[in-house]
């Protein structure tokens, strides 16, 4: 069978365009989707694959596409085909983290924050993805982190298909419970991401040392806060009682870091930048010239200058003061009062030439002096600076004045959406605020509020439409965590006090154990997960939590047997009857 290449429809309205990548789980190629329209990401297995790998490809895509959060890539579905099988999930233009390796530490500090979200949202459902990596985080056009490929993901209560996942993963990033075949835990995704966030800071992943006993450290050399590094620490630690408490705890402590990180960057850009203002015209250090040896040149040329004022001084002002009577010389004391004639005239322009006193004789004016008494009465008139009206501010222009109805329009539709509690629907608005002008402060706020809020009601919802899985005593704990968060959250409107009901409802019930009847021949062993050892029987009832279970039956010379059945919380428990009858 020919493989894919570029230009093949590999199924019906799927068209290859590039391979992307290659992985244990097949190849990933940048397809054409013609019935949605846009390009999509193929992960493709042929269809002769062994049908262990088929089925994990189909369970990866039902698992995803019941998961709804903004930092987990979607999934539009699975297709299979005569020669190749295909899930389909969004492109992402920006690549994977790797990237990212050295960047500065504010932005792989949001990266993080993004990733420890997602990984918050999938513990609350009983989800561990256990492959968290650069490859597998996934860059938007806007450098937004999205986490990928679920795999080999586990969750606490597995689907009807009865797949269990063992084994996989990437030994840089696997926690020493993950590579010692414990199961999963929510601790070996914060493991991970404790590499994930090393790499990245470092430019390589941590070296292990597995008789160390101590996590390794980042380069003293590297200019990384010491509350970050104390992070990625905790998040390495070789016992899971050490490492932070959950997912949602690092992402609030890597917030608090990156708040920290942007005042210290603002701090910075005002200490770099010293504006100098202007020396004034009346600065001594213009007229007199600095207290500092200067070369001759300079200095020649200043005495040159200041000789040639003295001479112009001299020649102006020297007739006119040989000429004037002592008896001209006004005083204080002698200035008449004027008249009320001369005041009304006060307002009025002055003429360019005085007119002549009679016995007095004139001093002969400049030239210049009409021309420097006009300018000087224009200025006398001039109000001052202060009263002078200030200049109209300009008119928006109609491209912004449509911009600020727009803004107005979504914060308006925000703002009701969150008082109906529709945190998707205020999310959408925000969003498209943002996409008007990306630093308005309400639209940056409510976006994050109701990314929150809206991730909070879908995990309360997730666990109530799934009792059965509550009885899982990992889910159970995240369940209740989860109402913990949910009690805490303000406002508490009638929807969310009725999700929280719901769930405390669900659980309950997943507590309450339910009468089950077993059968069989009185000759076949049978054994019971979650219980043990039945041994032979005919008859027994017995008292389970619900939840899924599977009895297996074994006897000499005859084919083992087993059987898978359910115990719905609320309703009456199956009759399960199994006997070996197959002689071999």
């Amino acid at each position: 069978m020919n493989g894919p290449e570029p230009g093949l429809e590999i199924l019906p309205g799927l068209t290859l365009l590039r391979r992307l990548g290659r992985g244990g789980m097949g190849e990933a190629w940048l397809a054409r989707d013609a019935e949605r329209g846009i390009d999509v990401v193929a992960k493709l297995l042929p269809g002769d694959a062994p049908q262990e790998r088929l089925l994990l490809l189909r369970r990866e895509a039902r698992l995803v596409r019941k998961l709804k959060h903004p930092r987990i890539v979607p999934v539009y579905g699975f297709r299979s085909g005569a020669r190749f099988c295909a899930v389909t999930l969004r492109h992402m233009p920006g690549g994977d983290a790797g990237a990212r390796r050295g960047a500065d530490p504010a932005e792989i500090v949001r990266l993080g924050c993004d990733v420890a979200d997602a990984l918050a949202y999938l513990h609350d459902v009983g989800v561990v993805h256990r492959d968290v990596k650069a490859s597998n985080v996934l860059l938007d056009d806007a450098g937004r982190a999205h986490l990928a490929d679920f795999g080999i993901a586990s969750v606490a209560q597995e689907e009807e298909d009865g797949i269990v996942v063992r084994g996989g993963g990437s030994q840089a990033s696997m926690s020493p419970q993950q590579r010692a075949g414990a199961p999963p835990v929510p601790a070996d995704d914060l493991y991970a991401l404790g590499a994930l966030l090393f790499e990245l800071l470092a430019a390589e992943a941590p070296r292990i040392d597995p008789a160390a006993g101590s996590p390794p450290a980042l380069p003293e050399a590297l200019p990384i806060p010491a509350r970050l590094r104390g992070l990625v620490a905790s998040l390495l630690a070789s016992s899971p009682e050490a490492r932070p408490a959950s997912a949602s705890a690092v992402r609030d402590e890597l917030e608090a870091i990156s708040a920290e990180l942007m005042r210290s960057a603002a701090v910075r850009d005002r200490q770099a930048v010293r504006l100098q203002p202007p020396p004034r015209v009346g600065d001594p250090a213009l007229v007199l010239g600095r207290l500092e040896p200067r070369p001759a040149g300079h200095l020649r040329l200043a005495l040159l200058g200041g000789l040639v004022v003295l001479a112009v001084a001299a020649v102006v002002w020297l007739p006119r003061w040989a000429e004037a009577p002592a008896a001209l010389v006004p005083t204080a004391s002698a200035t008449p009062a004027p008249s009320p004639s001369t005041a009304s005239l006060a307002g009025a322009p002055r003429p360019e030439t005085e007119p002549p006193v009679p016995g007095v004789r004139q001093r002969p004016q400049p030239a210049s002096a009409p021309r420097a008494a006009a300018v000087a009465s224009k200025q006398d008139e001039a109000p001052p600076a202060a009263e002078r009206a200030p200049a109209p501010e300009p008119e928006p222009t109609p491209d912004l004045q449509a911009q600020a109805r727009a803004l107005a329009g979504h914060r308006e539709q925000g703002a009701l959406l969150e008082s109906r509690e529709d945190w998707r629907g205020a999310l959408a608005q925000y969003t498209a605020a943002l996409s008007i002008d990306a630093y308005v402060t309400f639209a940056v706020e409510g976006r994050e509020r109701a990314e929150k809020r809206a991730a909070l009601d879908e995990a309360l919802d997730f666990h109530s439409r799934r009792p059965d899985r509550l009885s899982a005593p990992a889910v159970a704990r995240d369940a209740e965590a989860l109402l913990e968060r949910a009690r805490g959250a303000q406002p508490i409107g009638p929807a969310l006090q009725a999700r929280i009901e719901a769930l405390e409802v669900a659980l309950a019930r997943a507590r309450t154990p339910v009468a089950v009847v077993i059968e069989s021949d009185g000759l076949t062993e049978l054994t019971l997960s979650r219980v043990g050892r039945l041994g032979t029987l005919t008859r027994r009832s017995l008292e389970l939590v619900p939840g899924t279970y599977t009895v297996t039956g074994s006897r000499q010379g005859y084919r083992d047997v087993r059987r898978q059945f359910s115990v719905t919380p609320g309703a009456p428990g199956p009759s399960v009857s199994l006997r070996c009858e197959e002689a071999l």
